[in-house]
């Protein structure tokens, strides 16, 4: 949640907008694989910034 104008508004995050793009529309395909990238990256830089056990 955000809130703009002082109105709190409810928005997704990654893996809610990775929810709405698992369907069988052809027009979804390239917006998931966009997002699966960004997930990804997301990750690979939480990993790299924690500190190795």
């Amino acid at each position: 949640t955000v809130v703009l104008n002082g109105v709190p508004v409810v928005t997704l995050d990654v893996d809610g907008m990775l929810q709405t793009k698992r369907t069988t529309r052809e027009t979804d395909i390239p917006d998931r694989l966009k997002l699966e990238r960004l997930k990804n990256a997301l990750r690979a830089r939480a990993q790299a910034a924690s500190p190795e056990s």
